[in-house]
């Protein structure tokens, strides 16, 4: 009987991917995956809906004046910066396709965040699904189990909800989103050998730009994902690469004619970047102490914030043991990438992806505005779940004897793991959805998290001070309000003495609290770190100048702010009103005439032009002025009380009396008009009465 030669299976090289057949699954429930991937994200999502703006929102959206316009300045969006509608800054983003979704977004909701909320929760969903795809795609002969559950990680990772929960940051999820089209397009090609599939993966590329810079890692990335997991050789490559290289190109062009050129002009600063206090070898140290941070924040993502500027990251973190650790960590990770190169191990697609789309973020190869954030590793996320459901079948051999597609009896513990995993981190990410609510809950949160965040301690108490303490109407409640801005302020500065915007509030929640003395320091301390071109922080340097009965000062920094943008009525009021404390007179009537010009029916401007006509001795003009203001405004005390002392200075006691008359039957309680009354009748004689009303003053 003739022997019939039995074949040997070649035994997959180490690092491959396997060529066991996965287990077959019906139509149906891939479908199904998919959905419960989408459910999933809308569902630990869910609680944004409600949400408010909060921390960058308003300079893209609730306070940019371009966005503001609404679809009618979309052309204006794509010829300008990031952030023209919000500052003058010459920043080196170009990011308009999130900026003409907030246009639209802005004029069917007319300014309320609950639409790019769901917005941002339904690109969300659509993005699980489609990491879903590309992780079967790529993972076709492992168990289906893998490329889910690296799916249903990526869904639930907490590091994630900054991108979802900040409407902002409608440019990583726009960017993740076309990258995503891209490779699965690429892949398409591929299989195909269709260019269109192709010229479809390249436009998609053109678009993930067009969000966000980093998206320029995909001319790299795309080319080694068709490397690793299809049979494509180098010559193959050529054409992807080279389509995707004359994207890049089109790509700088257009962003090098807007930004005028592709030199970086944006100007560093330390509040943003605390490496810019650290040099050498200690600052290429704290980079990579911060690589490490951002792995381990992977793997435990515990004590999340919003921020981590100037001064969470200290430089003395560059000698830590866990710095040297991330280094040995990382350039083991490097070594075993370039060694996979070869044999296709897709754990080095996954390194190289995670590296590649953080470099530009990483502070290694060069400086950027921001120390650390959470949203930098949203698309490098996505290689580290990939590595981690390759890690999951390799360890547990799912990939090669489990015929089960859901194999919970089969292996109970590595079921257990893998969802206790997934709903912890489920519930990390709801819980801190929370903390997004507002401006004041993050803050209140991150404060904690994070106490020497110069920047958290500014934006906290500056919260406190506009969106609580100026608008109270109880002046006890108020005054408490105050002094928890004042405190967040004063660490806020403490912790960077050069801070001029939190010196600048701070001198507000002082000038707000009546403290003129504190008031003009915390503005002089703003003075001398910036240059400011805000005519309302000259405004509100000469009210405390004022108040500090500082008039010269006063003066000077309002006639400052006349200059930097269009005097108003209040700017000339302010002005006139120094001037004639300062017994510049004639120059105090000059700006409250003015001032009356532009503000007419301004029951104070008319007022204060009758206190200069009465310091200058004009006592009949001064009477005319407080009655004109008097006619606005029936009830104005301190315009019939000083009518009543231009009277009494004019020798009409009769008259005089009459007008504090006025102003005891308004306000009983007023103990400065009983004195007025009490004198006037010493000065008519009644001694009677003058007794009754000086008995009434209270010592």
């Amino acid at each position: 009987m003739k022997k019939t030669q039995v074949k040997k299976t070649k035994k997959p090289e180490p690092g491959t991917i396997s060529s066991a057949p996965a287990p077959a699954v019906s139509s149906v429930a891939l479908q199904w995956a998919h959905l419960l991937v989408a459910l999933l994200a809308v569902l630990i999502y869910s609680n944004t809906l409600n949400h408010d703006f909060t921390v960058d929102d308003g300079t893209v959206m609730q306070n940019n004046t371009i966005v503001k316009k609404g679809v009618s300045a979309i052309p204006e969006i794509f010829s300008s910066r990031y952030r023209a509608g919000f500052w003058d800054r010459k920043e080196n983003l170009y990011r308009p396709l999130s900026l003409v979704m907030f246009a639209a977004e802005w004029q069917i909701t007319g300014g309320k965040p609950w639409l790019g909320h769901a917005v941002n929760v339904v690109m969300y969903a659509l993005i699980c699904m489609l990491v879903l795809l590309l992780f079967r795609k790529l993972l076709e002969k492992h168990h289906p189990l893998i490329p889910l559950f690296a799916a249903l990680l990526f869904t639930v990772h907490p590091l994630h909800t900054e991108v979802v929960a900040n409407i902002k940051s409608r440019d990583e999820l726009l960017c993740l989103l076309f990258s995503l089209l891209s490779m699965i397009s690429a892949l398409k090609y591929v299989d195909r050998k269709k260019v269109l599939w192709m010229a479809l993966s390249a436009l998609c590329f053109l678009l993930a730009l067009l969000s966000k810079e980093n998206a320029i890692a995909m001319m790299v990335i795309i080319p080694l994902l068709l490397w690793f997991f299809t049979d494509e050789n180098i010559k193959g490559l050529i054409f992807p690469a080279a389509m995707l290289a004359a994207v890049t190109g089109i790509y700088l062009f257009i962003r090098a004619s807007v930004l005028q050129g592709l030199e970086d002009q944006t100007e560093l600063q330390i509040i943003n970047n605390s490496m810019l206090g650290a040099e050498g070898f200690t600052r290429f140290m704290m980079a990579v102490y911060l690589l490490g941070k951002y792995l381990w924040m992977h793997l435990l993502p515990h004590q999340l914030s919003f921020d981590y500027s100037f001064n969470t990251i200290k430089p003395e973190v560059a000698s830590s043991p866990f710095a040297w650790l991330s280094l040995l960590v990382h350039a083991g990770l490097v070594v075993y990438a370039l060694m996979g190169l070869k044999n296709k191990n897709p754990l080095a697609f996954c390194i190289l992806f995670y590296f590649g789309s953080l470099a530009l973020v990483s502070n290694v190869l060069f400086l950027i505005e921001a120390t650390f954030a959470e949203r930098f590793v949203f698309m490098p996320s996505l290689g580290f779940c990939l590595a981690i459901g390759i890690l999951v079948s390799r360890i547990s051999k799912l990939n090669q004897k489990e015929k089960n597609p859901f194999p919970i009896r089969s292996k109970p513990i590595l079921s257990s793991v893998l969802i206790i995993i997934l709903v912890l981190f489920s519930f990390k990410t709801i819980s801190r959805n929370f903390d997004w609510k507002n401006n004041l809950t993050l803050l209140a949160r991150d404060v904690k998290t994070c106490p020497e965040s110069a920047r958290i301690r500014y934006a906290y108490g500056s919260a406190i001070l506009f969106e609580q303490a100026i608008p109270e109407k109880n002046k006890e409640k108020r005054n408490r309000l105050l002094d928890e801005a004042i405190v967040q302020l004063e660490k806020g500065v403490s912790i960077l003495s050069t801070y001029a915007d939190a010196f600048y509030h701070l001198g507000l929640a002082y000038k707000e609290k009546g403290d003129a003395a504190k008031a003009v320091k915390a503005f002089e301390a703003a003075k001398r770190s910036k240059t400011w071109t805000a005519a309302d922080f000259y405004v509100s340097s000469g009210l405390a100048y004022g108040s500090a009965n500082r008039y010269t000062e006063a003066i000077k920094d309002l006639h400052r702010a006349t200059e930097l943008a269009t005097p108003t009525g209040e700017m000339y009021n302010n002005l006139g009103m120094f001037h004639t404390e300062a017994g510049n007179t004639d120059s105090a009537r000059y700006f409250l005439e003015k001032a009356i010009t532009l503000n007419p029916e301004s029951p104070g401007v008319h007022y204060n032009l009758g206190n200069a006509f009465a310091k200058a001795g004009n006592f009949t003009a001064a009477i005319k002025h407080y009655a004109d203001a008097i006619t606005i405004d029936s009830l104005y005390e301190d315009a019939y009380n000083n009518t009543g002392n231009s009277y009494a200075a004019m020798k009409d006691f009769n008259n005089a009396l009459k007008n504090y008359m006025k102003v005891y039957e308004l306000n009983p309680q007023n103990q400065k008009v009983i004195n007025n009354i009490a004198v006037t009748y010493y000065m008519l004689g009644d001694t009677a009465n003058a007794r009754r009303f000086m008995e009434m003053i209270k010592k």
